[in-house]
């Protein structure tokens, strides 16, 4: 099983309802990683060049291990 436990990030300029309806590869993504140990899928949330953490269109991005 991957060491990553829990990631939060919140969309730029989105509330919660609103994340809803806004489908992105991130979801995806961690499905990916959590379930199928994904190599590709864990570069989005794992390490300090994560992509979760250069994606300007996310902020307060934390990710627990």
């Amino acid at each position: 099983m991957p060491s990553t436990n829990a990631v939060v990030a919140e969309r730029q300029g989105l509330d919660h309802g609103a994340m809803l309806y806004a489908a992105n590869g991130y979801m995806t993504a961690w499905f990916l990683y959590t379930l199928n140990n994904d190599a590709q899928a864990r570069q989005v949330f794992v390490g300090q060049n994560a992509e979760l953490y250069r994606n300007a269109n996310w902020q307060n991005v934390r990710v627990k291990n």
